[in-house]
């Protein structure tokens, strides 16, 4: 027979008065001793707590906002950028060179084949690639506050939710796009043509005014 220990318990329900009589009177006649704790001792069962969604086209800082390489730049920034940069430009491409895949194409760069055609890689070979490019990326975008997609139609945005689940940290794009820009054609990511390129120059240059120099000691 094993020995006889003294043990503790909180046990927490809800029974009318009368219901709770039954059980304690067992638990009574067994040796069990049963009081009521006070109210002020009852605590409260901790929240489970639940995944904040955020709203498709949620963005924690606009464009104008941007003040540190170390924030990140989405394709909703590149929206917000397009009208500025269509006016500004004597040669500004259309949505569809800039806006259609976005930020995408420097998240997820794809080399080109002989015929300049697109290269399918691996996840592990799209990796090393971006790294080779000097292109910082995050996803899920709501690691760092941005909703996973999208609002349709948000800065006349071209691009489906399929093209919008990283973002690009802003030193990186800076540093990235104009090492891109010095490649020759042919060694430029898949989807960055000449206009591309003027596009991503101008807002990186947009950028870098915003931002203080001594965050660029590392680029």
């Amino acid at each position: 027979m094993s020995d006889f220990e003294q043990r503790e318990y909180l046990v927490k329900g809800e029974l009318s008065p009368e219901d709770c009589q039954l059980p304690l009177q067992f638990l009574g006649k067994i040796g069990v001793t049963v009081s009521q704790l006070p109210a002020a001792d009852m605590q409260e069962s901790p929240t489970v707590e639940t995944e904040t969604v955020l709203e498709p086209g949620t963005i924690p800082y606009r464009l104008s906002e941007i003040n540190s390489a170390e924030q990140y730049l989405s394709n909703e920034h590149l929206g917000e950028f397009w009208p500025e940069y269509r006016k500004s430009s004597p040669n500004p491409g259309t949505k569809f060179d800039c806006l259609l895949r976005g930020i995408e194409m420097l998240a997820k760069p794809t080399p080109k084949g002989p015929r300049g055609q697109a290269i399918g890689l691996y996840a592990w070979q799209q990796e090393e690639y971006t790294a080779r490019l000097g292109i910082i990326a995050v996803r899920p975008r709501t690691k760092v506050g941005f909703a996973d997609e999208t609002r349709s139609g948000s800065y006349g945005l071209l691009s489906a939710p399929l093209y919008a689940n990283s973002v690009v940290q802003v030193g990186s794009f800076i540093a990235s796009v104009r090492s891109i820009s010095e490649l020759d054609p042919k060694e430029r990511p898949f989807g960055i043509n000449p206009r591309t390129i003027r596009f991503f120059l101008s807002l990186a240059d947009k950028l870098e005014t915003q931002i203080d120099p001594d965050n660029f000691e590392d680029l």
